[in-house]
């Protein structure tokens, strides 16, 4: 550390929100710290035996002296610097009310009713839901330096924290298997049917969110330590590369931009189109490789209408009426309590506009502003490349554009609490560069993933249609049927993305049984069961490099045992 701590005036944590991904590995690998790049861990996803590896995240700590300008990164050095860290997680889904939309009516329905439910004369709140503690899965305040030599588990097997020599923070998510009570020591095979789409009584997930701190020492004398963290844990992130339409970065970068707007003297920032717009093309490409009805409509046949395409990129295009094209084929943003707006949007839920995706208030039935060209955004080669002042920004971004930011039906990192502005802590990014979006100190241990699914493999299964294909794939290319195309193409490989066009579903294999009776969901229970045997969707390269190529995604390491029936 090269700086004069002398100038220190506080230390920060950065990521402020950290995400790890569950997998039924021992092995795990840390998750992407520069934006724009989503890792491949090496050897793949998956470890010899077909089980799929943890993502982890690293929590760092700058320090930033009395103008927030970032001094440089703080780690223990067992003499000069120490560092503790504490972490506090908890599962409470088993503990929250049933699930309803958004915008539905709350009727205050329990999960798990006949524990500590409502007692006579209680007020149905709820705050209720924290005295339940039968039901909630809470590690309590763990405490982790360096001298750990193993990781520390945070409750049970569920999720655990270790340091790395340097002190920094490694948090990993647990296995992700989910059990009935009855049959907790059975294995994922023996798992029953399930219920409900959402809320499964006497069923446990190994899911859990909540806070990181530290506390910073400089010879002995204890440094400010301005913000405390967010832990995640999640469902495996299917899909590499790709993002959500809306992401979780810029669900909060609009929160915050809300603040400003009410603020004396706002401007409106500058949109700049390879930075701002671009990457929304590039999300209509990409998930063409993962959803059938989008390779339909923006699959790699309408690639030039998108990628580089002069028309959409110079503002002083000949052919403007490309650009206005496409904005009257966008659904019109929601105006609450606007029954205009409201007839406007039920209108557009069809093929024809875009996106064609689910909404926070659940499935869907069957004139622009100036902007600046810029260049093309090319992520860092690495994140010691990146520029000082710009790394605790990198870790935020790097955290956050791969998760979903909408719809929040109910979500897959966290539900739509995190759409509330009274969520986040609107005074915690002090410094614009620095992205330091947090969450409030009201946002408890479990807060974030209480309202999810539960457990979340049964959502996982249901929202196989037009939800999440960023995350969870819907419609896949296989790998056999890239290699059968390439070989038959070859050796002009060129056109190779353009005949890619069979379709195959990504949960292909998993049994959904006769028609079952409506209070069983088989196709919930496989999820359950089989989850860790599904492959993984990622870019393929191509043999011979070549600029002109456009991307293309297959699926990888699908457990060589689940058969597909459609074959």
């Amino acid at each position: 550390m090269s700086f004069d701590p002398q100038r220190i005036s506080y230390v920060d944590i950065y990521p402020p929100i950290g995400v790890s991904r569950v997998g039924d590995s021992r092995e795990w690998y840390l998750g992407s710290e520069i934006p724009g790049k989503e890792l491949i861990p090496e050897g793949g996803f998956k470890d010899a035996n077909y089980k799929i590896k943890r993502q982890g995240v690293l929590f760092r700590v700058y320090a930033f002296d009395v103008n927030n300008n970032v001094l440089g990164e703080v780690v223990d050095d067992g003499q000069n610097y120490q560092m503790e860290w504490k972490v506090h997680v908890a599962n409470k889904k088993s503990a929250w009310v049933r699930f309803r939309g958004k915008y539905a009516c709350e009727r205050f329905q329990l999960r798990n009713p006949t524990v500590q439910g409502w007692s006579n004369g209680q007020q149905p709140t709820y705050e209720y839901t924290d005295t339940r503690t039968r039901l909630i899965i809470d590690s309590g305040a763990k405490t982790i330096t360096k001298s750990d030599t193993d990781f520390v588990p945070l409750e049970g097997d569920f999720y655990e924290a270790k340091a790395d020599p340097a002190g920094r923070l490694i948090f990993l998510a647990g296995d992700g298997l989910s059990y009935a009570l009855e049959t907790k020591d059975e294995p994922p095979a023996n798992q029953p049917e399930q219920s409900d789409t959402f809320n499964n009584d006497d069923w446990v997930d190994s899911m859990c969110d909540g806070h990181v701190s530290v506390t910073v020492k400089y010879r002995g004398t204890q440094l400010t330590t301005k913000n405390r963290a967010t832990a995640i844990t999640a469902p495996p992130k299917f899909t590499s590369g790709l993002q959500c339409p809306t992401t979780l970065l810029e669900l909060v970068e609009e929160i915050y931009e809300r603040k400003k707007r009410s603020e004396p003297g706002y401007r409106k920032p500058d949109v700049v189109f390879h930075r701002d717009i671009a990457p929304l093309f590039n999300r209509i490409y990409q998930m063409s490789w993962t959803n059938f009805r989008a390779n339909e409509g923006h699959g790699p046949r309408k690639a030039p209408l998108w990628i580089n395409n002069p028309d959409l990129y110079d503002p002083e295009t000949p052919n403007p009426q490309v650009r206005k094209n496409i904005f009257a084929r966008i659904r019109v943003p929601v105006d609450k309590w606007n029954p205009e707006n409201e007839r406007r949007r039920e209108e557009e839920a069809y093929m024809y506009y875009m996106p064609r995706l689910g909404g926070n208030a659940g499935d869907m039935p069957e004139n622009s502003d100036n902007f600046q060209t810029g260049t093309a955004v090319v992520p860092a080669e690495s994140f010691e490349s990146i520029e000082l002042k710009d790394k605790p920004a990198a870790l935020t971004t790097a955290a956050l554009e791969w998760s979903v930011g909408a719809p929040l039906y109910p979500g897959i990192e966290c539900f739509w609490i995190a759409e509330y502005d009274n969520s986040w802590d609107l005074a915690s990014n002090v410094n614009e560069s620095l992205k330091s979006y947090r969450f409030s100190n009201k946002i408890l241990p479990g807060d974030l993933g209480k309202g999810l699914a539960l457990p979340w493999q049964a959502d996982f299964f249901m929202c196989n249609t037009h939800w999440w294909p960023s995350v969870r794939p819907d419609n896949i290319v296989t790998q056999e049927h890239f290699a059968e195309m390439k070989q038959f193409l070859a050796p002009d490989v060129k056109d190779l993305a353009l005949n890619l066009t069979k379709r195959t579903r990504w949960d292909d294999g998993l049994d959904r049984g006769p028609k079952p009776g409506d209070d069983e969901r088989p196709g919930n229970a496989e999820m359950t069961r089989k989850w860790m045997l599904l492959g993984f969707v990622a870019q393929e390269q191509y043999s011979e490099p070549d600029r002109d190529h456009l991307p293309i995604f297959i699926e990888k390491e699908r457990h060589p045992d689940l058969p597909r029936f459609s074959e």
